[in-house]
C-alpha cells in the first residue's frame, strides 16, 4: 500500500460519486479497501477507471440493466413483428377467433339440431333402411359442407351468410329443397 490513504469521501469527491456509491464498488471488489474504511489513491482510482473501461465495453454492465433492456429490446421487436404480420393479415386478434369458432359450432349445432325435423317426415314415408340412412347422410352433409365453408378469418363472413333460419337452424325452403 502507498504511504497515502484517503477517506471514503475525498475517493468519492475524487471519482465524482457518492460515498454509498464507493462503498458499494468496494464491496464488489471493484475499489481496493485500505485500512479502517480508508483508500489508497492510485489502486482505488485505477479499480474505478478499469471498471469504467470494462461496463463500456459491455463486459460488466450490471445484470439487472443488461437483461431489462434486453427484455425491453425484444418485447418490442415481438410487438412491431405482430403488427407487421397483423397488418399482413396473416394473424388476427384472439377475440376475432374465438367469436369466429364460436358462430361455426353454433351454427352446425342449429343445422345438426334441424336433421332431425327435417328428415324425419322423409323417413317415415321410406321401408328401406338405405333410403333413411341417404337422407339422414344428406342432412349432416349439408351441415358439414356449410361448416367447411364458412370463413375463419372473417367473422363477419359467418354474419353475412347467416340464412335467417328458426333455432332448430333451418327455413322451410331448406326443408322443400331436399
Amino acid at each position: 500500500m502507498s504511504e497515502a490513504t484517503y477517506p471514503v469521501e475525498t475517493i468519492a469527491k475524487l471519482l465524482m460519486l457518492t460515498p454509498r456509491r464507493v462503498q458499494q464498488l468496494t464491496k464488489d471488489g471493484t475499489i481496493p479497501k485500505g485500512e479502517r474504511g480508508r483508500y489508497d489513491l492510485v489502486p482505488a482510482v485505477q479499480g474505478y477507471v478499469k471498471f469504467l473501461k470494462a461496463r463500456a465495453i459491455g463486459a460488466d454492465t450490471p445484470e439487472g440493466d443488461s437483461s431489462h433492456k434486453t427484455r425491453l429490446l425484444k418485447a418490442r421487436a415481438d410487438i412491431a413483428e405482430y403488427e407487421a404480420e397483423r397488418m399482413a393479415g396473416e394473424v388476427a386478434p384472439v377475440e376475432e377467433i374465438e367469436k369466429t369458432w364460436a358462430d361455426m359450432v353454433s351454427r352446425f349445432r342449429q343445422r345438426s339440431l334441424g336433421v332431425a325435423p327435417k328428415a324425419a317426415p322423409m323417413v317415415a314415408v321410406e321401408t328401406a333402411t338405405e333410403a333413411c340412412h341417404e337422407i339422414i347422410e344428406t342432412f349432416i352433409h349439408e351441415a358439414l359442407a356449410e361448416l367447411a365453408a364458412t370463413s375463419v378469418d372473417s367473422p363477419a363472413a359467418i354474419a353475412e351468410g347467416d340464412d335467417g333460419g328458426d333455432e332448430d337452424g333451418g327455413t322451410a325452403s331448406e326443408t322443400e329443397d331436399i
